[in-house]
């Protein structure tokens, strides 16, 4: 992480931040039909070695995971007690899946990508202004009194996020053309995004996608869709009461999505049946929060982004 300060009260880092992580806990069916047709069981590794015909999941550490981002912040404090804080990054997790292998249970590379918690995108903007009321500021500096105790202490903060979309994969409602007890993605003939009006309604084109010949695994690849994004701002305004030298009582009136934006889930991902239709990601409104808080001391936090974990390598596999 480099970090400069480029001009008075302002200072700008940014650095490479990754991880990888190795023998992470997963598992895989090791007894799963191999696709092709007639009965499921003469398919089964396992029955025609021991007779085993019921699904075995095998829990294992044998999954793996990497993390690459840039990461970017800049600090500027302003004259008057108004400081902001801005921080961005761009980053890709990539992974097998976090639940077990998704779809081929014999090969999963096939479900190496995306993580379905990845957000490429990720930028906050956070602000805190002490209000210029009371002793040493602009306005009722030489208030006494009631009229000081009312006037001085307020803070109004705020902090606000935009996200990019979480990944999703098109998905098949019916998978009989595998005849198998594996599930499948089917294959892509086109681009999702074009042909259509991207709204909550029809947030991709299922035309894009077709059922694949019998027996076979799909060729669109794992979470390579992703959803809508994510807008939020969140205000606070605080007003803190000194108790002697020590304890501050805080009175805090927050307010949750205060642009009252409605944030729209990941869509329905079936390609062959229904409608790619969204939902609310969240609270749609705008909620609000009052509290009273005492506290000996007065501890600030500021928002950082911090990296997730995501995937990569070879899987046992059973033929």
């Amino acid at each position: 992480m480099v970090e400069r300060s480029l001009a008075s009260n302002l200072v700008f880092s940014a650095g490479y931040v990754g991880n990888v992580a190795r023998h992470l806990n997963s598992g895989f069916q090791i007894n799963s039909a191999v696709p092709g047709p007639g009965p499921f069981n003469p398919r089964r590794p396992l029955f025609n070695l021991f007779g085993l015909t019921q699904g075995i999941f095998d829990k294992c550490d044998c999954s793996s995971s990497n993390y690459h981002s840039l990461q970017a912040r800049a600090e500027k404090r302003f004259s008057g007690g108004y400081s902001l804080l801005a921080s961005y990054t761009d980053s890709k997790t990539l992974d097998f899946g976090e639940f077990g292998t998704p779809t081929n249970q014999y090969n999963a590379r096939l479900d190496y990508g995306p993580a379905i918690f990845d957000r490429t995108h990720v930028f906050t903007l956070a602000h805190t202004w002490v209000l210029p009321f009371g002793r040493g500021h602009k306005y009722f500096a030489n208030a006494s009194g009631v009229a000081r105790a009312l006037a001085e202490g307020w803070q109004f903060n705020g902090i606000t996020t935009v996200e990019s979309g979480l990944p999703f994969s098109p998905t098949l409602a019916n998978t009989g053309s595998l005849n198998s007890d594996m599930s499948l993605r089917p294959n892509v003939i086109g681009d999702p995004q074009t042909g259509i009006s991207q709204n909550r309604n029809l947030w991709f084109n299922p035309a894009a996608f077709t059922v694949l010949a019998p027996y076979l695994f799909g060729n669109a690849a794992k979470n390579s869709l992703r959803g809508p994004n994510l807008f939020t701002m969140d205000l606070s305004l605080a007003k803190n009461f000194p108790i002697g030298e020590r304890l501050n009582l805080q009175f805090r009136w927050e307010t949750y999505n205060a642009l009252n934006r409605t944030n729209l889930a990941v869509p329905n991902t079936n390609v062959d049946v229904g409608r790619n239709r969204g939902s609310n990601h969240g609270c749609p409104g705008a909620d609000e929060e009052y509290a009273i808080r005492r506290a000996a001391v007065v501890v600030s936090a500021e928002p950082i982004t911090s990296p997730a974990s995501g995937t990569c390598p070879s899987r046992p596999r059973c033929k």
